[in-house]
Parts: structure tokens; sequence; C-alpha cells
């Protein structure tokens, strides 16, 4: 069956990124260029530059899509379900969760030079810290130290996921990812309660 032609603008930027992010999903970072757009589409490589200006920007308009489901899984967590750890523990792990079910578009968001194009995606990752700086109120009563710590946090927990997917961690003798994550958020909330200083009765 013929391919059917899509005319419309807004239609044929969805289908580059819909056929960007399989191409990643299926085969990695590598697999995906201009030409191997346009001929999954039927289309010219000069539309695909016409389209989104940059291979960078269809990029990140995939980056930005994968940071939206992201979003939804960390803004569904419950703030009052439990204890700052705990709630802090299930960000981690729904994270855990959602890289490992999402690796190559994950592994995307970070590979390469961050290019002019990538600011369009820091409102996005601005609200994930968000979240978990909302989470930290209840032991941080500065917004500059929760801003800091929500970074901390999400960092060690990337740097670790990074590893663990390399294999790395072995050279640490770590097998067990879920302990050590929630031992770094003991540790770094354990740093928090000393900092905060003590109401006076």
């Amino acid at each position: 069956m013929a391919r059917r032609a899509i005319d419309n603008r807004d239609e044929l930027d969805a289908a580059m990124i819909d056929a960007a992010q399989t191409m990643i999903c299926t085969n990695g970072a590598n697999s995906l260029t201009a030409r191997s757009i346009a001929k999954q589409l039927g289309v010219s490589v000069g539309t695909v530059y016409n389209v989104h200006g940059s291979m960078d920007g269809l990029i990140e308009a995939v980056n930005a899509r994968t940071l939206a489901r992201l979003e939804r899984e960390i803004a569904a967590i419950e703030l009052q379900q439990g204890s700052v750890e705990d709630v802090l523990v299930e960000f981690a792990e729904r994270y855990m969760t959602y890289v490992q079910n999402n690796l190559n578009l994950w592994s995307m968001m970070f590979e390469g030079q961050l290019s002019d194009s990538a600011n369009v995606n820091q409102v996005r990752i601005d609200r994930l810290f968000g979240f978990l700086e909302k989470a930290l109120e209840p032991v941080a009563d500065d917004a500059n130290t929760r801003a800091k710590s929500a970074r901390v946090l999400w960092a060690s927990v990337h740097g670790i996921l990074q590893m663990a997917f390399t294999g790395r961690l072995q050279l640490l003798k770590i097998d067990d990812v879920k302990g050590i994550v929630r031992h770094a958020i003991k540790c770094h909330l354990a740093g928090l309660k000393e900092q905060r200083p003590s109401l006076s009765t």
C-alpha cells in the first residue's frame, strides 16, 4: 500500500517526532539521521530541516516528550502519604523504573553537547525539580536550600543509575541499587536535619 502523503505541517511535525522516537527506542541514538527520518516518512531531507530547523531541534522535541511522560509519573506521587524519606524514595524508584523502561530515550537527553535548542525543555526540568523542592519543605525552611537539595538528590540518583546501567557499580562492589539510593537519601536528610536551626521554646 502506498504511504499517505502528509500535507499538514503540524501532522508532519508530529510524524517526525514519532519516527525519531521509535528509531531511538529500537536502535539507539546513532540510528537517528535526517536521511533515516526522510526515508521513513517518504519526504525529502530538506523537508526534515524545513520543519524542525535542525536535528538538534528534532531531538529536543523527542526529549520534550520524554520529560513530559516523566513529569506525569512524578506528579502522581502523593506528597502527604508518609515521611519525607518515604516520598523521596518513591520519587527515586519511579525515576529508576522510568529510566529502565525508556533507557535509549533517557540516554538521548544526556548525550553530546548541549545545544541552544535544549533551553526549550528547561521549564519542564524546573518543574521536575519543583516537585522535589515541595517534598523537602517539611525538612528545609529555606527555598535556596531546597533548590540545592533537589538538584543534589537528583544528581545522586542519576549518577548511581548511570553507573548501574554501564556496569560500573560493580567496580564499587555495589549490587543493590535501590538500597544505595535509599542510603543516599537518608544521609542527605540527616545532613539537612543537622543544618536546620532548632526552634526555641
